[in-house]
């Protein structure tokens, strides 16, 4: 969530200095967050390490040894495998509300002790478990209806507005597609900051009109 975060932010301001970044000053500004993005992946390459090493275990021990799915990013791959398989098996209208990792051990998943999450750590995957295509389908209207409303609809007039709208939006389907969206710290403070900035948007535009009138 974080990583989606810094690139919303970059985004902004190559969008909002688009014009002053023209030329030499846009080569410069890239080397420059070409190097913040180098020096962030050196200092937490500990992390990308370990989560490269939990995978390797996971697909080595899987169905050998418990502690495949002891590891972080083990128990992740093991809820992505149960509720890929559970799918699969009903696609159209889902295993109805309520599944939870623990519960499918008909596909060989582990006790409410080694699963004790309630959710599958993937908002588009909990739907397919849940509701099937027919949920997804909804979802997925739900989202196009959003964008083409708050996006497209607006970007003619305040593409500024559109843009702050749409990353807001991505914030959420990004942490979603990894974690459930709406109970995190990072994804929860990108929706409070960028619903801010489109408020006070709004308003300025809104005091620019009034004073014009």
């Amino acid at each position: 969530e974080w990583l989606a975060f810094f690139v919303v932010l970059v985004s902004l301001f190559t969008w909002h200095y688009r014009r002053a970044l023209a030329g030499w000053r846009g080569i410069l500004a890239l080397l420059a967050l070409l190097f913040v993005i180098a020096v962030f992946f050196y200092l937490r390459q500990d992390r990308f390490l370990t989560a490269y090493r939990e995978v390797v275990l996971y697909f080595s021990l899987l169905g050998k040894d418990p502690s495949a799915i002891a590891t972080s990013v083990g128990v992740r791959l093991e809820m992505y495998r149960l509720g890929l398989t559970a799918f699969l098996d009903h696609p159209i209208f889902g295993m109805g509300s309520g599944v939870r990792p623990y519960l499918l051990q008909a596909y060989g998943g582990g006790s409410e002790a080694q699963l004790p999450h309630r959710h599958f750590h993937s908002e588009y995957l909990q739907t397919l478990v849940e509701g099937g295509i027919v949920w997804a389908l909804l979802l997925s209207s739900a989202i196009i209806y959003w964008l083409r409303s708050a996006v497209l609809a607006v970007w003619p007039s305040h593409p500024q507005l559109a843009l702050m709208a749409f990353y807001l939006s991505a914030s959420f389907m990004l942490a979603g597609s990894v974690s459930a969206g709406l109970i995190y710290g990072a994804a929860n403070g990108t929706f409070v900051v960028f619903s801010a900035l489109i408020w006070a948007c709004i308003r300025l535009s809104s005091n620019q009109t009034e004073s014009v009138k």
